[in-house]
């Protein structure tokens, strides 16, 4: 009203985007203005990245289609499910916090046409929305390079995996070594210094080595299994009006 009323503007519409410019931007935290279209055209449409995905659909659909639960798209409390289960959502190892969550969450969603009629879509992530705000989980963990890994202890594929369990398991959080220190291009604003595969790779190790774990799975392929079968059972559950459990 203030801009109506007072003859600032010449029209409502003039009235709201001044509002929105002179009161509202300016209350923006930098990572939400951020433009989310630049991270997919400079980073995530790459062929090495693509090739990366691919290389771990069956497990990634997998991994989807059992945190998702019954649904039919994944909502934020499975995302946060996917990213504790995982190791991932450890503030004081990963640097990945509830926040920088929730901005991977958002970002990775596609624009939809209605939200209103649409709430479903607008709240949730398709598997290629999930494929990307693990991209940019991925981003902004920024892990440490393989060299930086080897030179701690932390040697081999599953090095990434044993560094992370090293520091949240050692109660002062600084692991046998030392932590690695933070590098400054984690942060989700910062310039990336690094192609994103080199990124998502270990990440997708650690997910990968954290389910094993977790599920007590013989390799791969068993681990997918049982992930399948998890869903199957959530399924038949609701199928026969039972609350699925987690």
């Amino acid at each position: 009203m203030k801009y109506v009323a007072s003859d600032m503007t010449e029209s409502v519409a003039e009235a709201f985007e001044e509002l929105c410019l002179k009161c509202l931007a300016t209350k923006i935290h930098k990572q939400c203005s951020k433009d989310g279209n630049l991270f997919r055209r400079y980073h995530l449409y790459t062929r090495p990245v693509d090739s990366l995905f691919r290389k771990n659909s069956t497990f990634l659909h997998a991994v989807y289609n059992h945190f998702k639960r019954t649904a039919r798209r994944l909502s934020l409390g499975g995302w946060w499910n996917f990213l504790r289960e995982t190791g991932l959502l450890l503030p004081d190892v990963t640097g990945m916090g509830r926040r920088e969550a929730c901005l991977c969450f958002l970002a990775a969603r596609m624009a939809t046409s209605d939200e209103l009629r649409s709430l479903d879509k607008s709240r949730s992530l398709t598997y290629v929305d999930f494929l990307e705000a693990l991209a940019r989980t991925a981003s902004s963990i920024c892990p440490p390079t393989s060299i930086e890994l080897h030179e701690w202890g932390a040697k081999g594929e599953e090095g990434l995996y044993y560094y992370y369990y090293r520091l949240e398991k050692t109660s002062n959080r600084k692991g046998p070594r030392g932590r690695i220190p933070r590098r400054p291009s984690a942060d989700i604003t910062a310039e990336k210094t690094r192609p994103l595969h080199e990124k998502l790779e270990p990440i997708l190790g650690v997910v990968r080595k954290s389910l094993m774990a977790a599920f007590h799975a013989r390799d791969e392929e068993n681990l997918i299994l049982q992930l399948q079968d998890s869903r199957e059972r959530m399924l038949q559950q609701q199928r026969h009006g039972e609350s699925p459990r987690w």
